[in-house]
């Protein structure tokens, strides 16, 4: 998508960030940057929404629940929407856990998943060869991602990057 639209508009200088969203966010509302990408907290109204996917667990394929043991987690640092969402399912169902590796990288996620060290939350969409999806486990509902920032009136080129995103997400899905 990306290399499609610089092809489109090669006049255009595009940098792209990738971070944490509500990162993202204070940056891009301080005016840092001029769009955002990125999770919308439940209730939440900015932004425009453009996708919805299912939160899961996954684990690696040979992953067991560990009879007597709390539930080893790798979760995003506090802050993060998946982390909150995973410890709050768990402890409403009354299930023991224990977070025991945190990262910054949802590849560090992964890689910690697919080694069957701990247990981790992803986006469906983002879900990587080597993993399976746990359904025994508490439901984690929906994400709701957004564009934040001023797509039509900040720039000219915001609302067609918005739809070279959104055509991305129809066609890859």
């Amino acid at each position: 998508m990306l290399a499609r639209f610089a092809r489109t508009y090669p006049e255009v200088h595009l940098e792209v960030e990738v971070g944490r969203s509500h990162e993202l966010r204070a940056k891009q509302v301080a005016g840092g940057l001029d769009l955002v990408l990125g999770k919308r907290r439940d209730g939440e109204t900015a932004g425009v929404p453009i996708w919805t996917e299912p939160v899961v667990w996954a684990a690696a394929p040979e992953w067991e629940r560990p009879e007597g043991r709390p539930l080893p987690l790798a979760l995003l640092p506090e802050g993060c929407m998946f982390r909150e969402r995973a410890l709050r399912a768990l402890a409403r169902a009354g299930l023991a856990f224990e977070p025991v590796f945190t990262c910054n990288s949802l590849l560090g996620l992964a890689a910690a998943a697919r080694a069957d060290f701990a247990l981790t939350v992803l986006g469906r969409s983002g879900f990587p060869p080597g993993l399976r999806e746990v359904r025994s486990l508490p439901p984690l509902g929906v994400v709701e991602m957004a564009v934040f920032g001023d797509a039509a009136g900040r720039t000219q080129l915001g609302e067609p990057l918005v739809g070279f995103i959104r055509d991305s997400l129809t066609t890859s899905g």
